[in-house]
């Protein structure tokens, strides 16, 4: 994971994308007295001409002196897609 990371964050740097970077949009909000939910997508073109186009779900734990903390979920088989990796390698 480590060396997938490096190489993706390499490939960034290196200007993968087109654009100036990942326009994300917020689509629902769902709060709770402790718990804040976001569902919400993501765009990109990517240097090649590709889409990056990515859900996320982000879990915000709320506490009396302010987030105590966040989770983040996407879709991992997508970024692996365009980023060129194989997604059984280690498995």
């Amino acid at each position: 994971m480590t060396a997938k990371l490096a190489a993706m964050r390499a490939r960034l740097a290196g200007g993968a994308y087109r654009s100036a970077a990942v326009e994300v949009t917020a689509d629902r909000w769902v709060v709770d007295d402790t718990l804040v939910a976001v569902e919400a997508h993501g765009d990109a073109t990517l240097g090649d001409g590709s889409r990056y186009q990515n859900r996320y779900l982000w879990i915000v734990d709320v506490r009396a002196g302010g987030i105590a903390e966040v989770r983040e979920y996407c879709d991992t088989l997508h970024i692996a897609d365009l980023m060129g990796f194989d997604a059984e390698v280690g498995r």
